[in-house]
């Protein structure tokens, strides 16, 4: 990866993080979870560049979000959600701004990560969603309780070509017991 394209990551990382501290380390496993599932189904030389950036930065645009309901210790209302769906038209928006025109997709899959039920979201929004839940579901949030990952990975299964991309679904599931972040800063 460019060095460039390291330091806007760590920089904009830092301060997704300091907007969102309950999401810490949150993007680095996101991360190691999309690059793996998107080699997994065939991605390959800036396309993974352009996975890594995406789900590195999938949280940028929540800096329109009040962190007030960012870190809600309870369930957000539609309209809470709302806005946080919202946000990922102004982090991609961002992210076209902050990266090379070769890692665009990033943002076209920052954009609709959220898109499962329209007829066919781009493959890097359908691995996005699936880590990003699978993330989700295993860490506590300030309005729930993780779930393990057998829980969740059943879950992921359950939802398989309804709520997630079958493709994505499969591919994560291979590597998922591959990959596990080392997570040297996060409490029990």
């Amino acid at each position: 990866m460019m060095q460039t394209v390291q330091t806007v990551l760590r920089s904009a990382v830092a301060a997704i993080e300091s907007h969102n501290p309950s999401r810490r380390g949150h993007a680095e496993r996101v991360s190691s979870f999309a690059v793996a599932a998107a080699h997994q189904i065939g991605l390959k030389g800036d396309e993974l560049i352009a996975m890594r950036c995406a789900a590195a930065l999938h949280e940028i645009g929540k800096f329109a979000v009040s962190p007030d309901i960012l870190e809600s210790p309870h369930p957000l209302t539609e309209e809470e959600l709302a806005l946080v769906r919202d946000s990922t038209k102004q982090g991609a928006h961002a992210v076209r701004k902050l990266l090379d025109s070769r890692f665009h997709a990033a943002a076209d899959w920052i954009e609709h990560q959220y898109d499962w039920a329209e007829a066919a979201p781009p493959t890097g929004s359908r691995i996005l969603l699936v880590c990003i839940a699978f993330d989700v579901m295993t860490i506590r949030q300030p309005w729930k309780q993780p779930i393990d990952e057998a829980a969740a990975i059943q879950q992921l299964r359950a939802g398989s070509g309804t709520q997630f991309d079958a493709d994505a679904v499969d591919a994560f599931c291979a590597v998922q017991p591959l990959i596990q972040p080392v997570l040297l800063n996060e409490q029990p």
